[in-house]
């Protein structure tokens, strides 16, 4: 005669198996709860979430630019609607925005106090965003920077404060 377990205990010895052959790692509970709060605090904020990722770091020579022997740096900026790729090499800045459209982009500083509703800001660099999506900024000078773009069809999108 078979005997059937109850699916309680069906239940116990199936987690315990998943226990013995893939334990969580240790601290990942105290990480997620990290990641739970980041998300809170982005939902406060009046300017929409970025996420920065550093996309690759290297000497610009082995990449073949023109800044050759110079430190470069890619970084990817994922808002709503927006994705920014930044080429960062010193005193100079490529960019290209998705999707694409044309408009103005300024290179800005973080300055002074608060102001209601933002943080005031000093432009550094202006240039011109093509229709392909692309911008130049030169004579870059390096620091605590930010871009704010004015696209056509009225998008405008501010990246999270960034190294130069």
């Amino acid at each position: 005669m078979t005997t059937f377990e109850s699916d309680e205990a069906l239940f116990a010895r199936l987690a315990q198996m998943w226990q013995d052959l893939d334990p969580m790692p240790e601290g990942l509970d105290r990480e997620m709860a990290a990641v739970v709060e980041a998300a809170r605090a982005a939902e406060d904020l009046e300017t929409e979430y970025a996420l920065l990722t550093l996309v690759a770091e290297a000497d610009a020579q082995a990449l073949g630019v023109r800044a050759a022997g110079a430190e470069l740096t890619v970084i990817e900026f994922t808002g709503r609607g927006l994705d920014v790729m930044l080429r960062i090499a010193p005193g100079r800045i490529d960019g290209w925005v998705a999707p694409a459209a044309a408009g103005t982009v300024r290179l800005m500083v973080p300055d002074g106090e608060p102001a209601r509703g933002g943080r005031p800001q000093v432009p550094l660099a202006t240039a011109p965003v093509d229709a392909d999506g692309r911008f130049a900024l030169h004579d870059v000078p390096a620091g605590i920077a930010l871009l704010r773009f004015d696209l056509e069809g009225g998008l405008r999108h501010e990246t999270p404060a960034f190294s130069v």
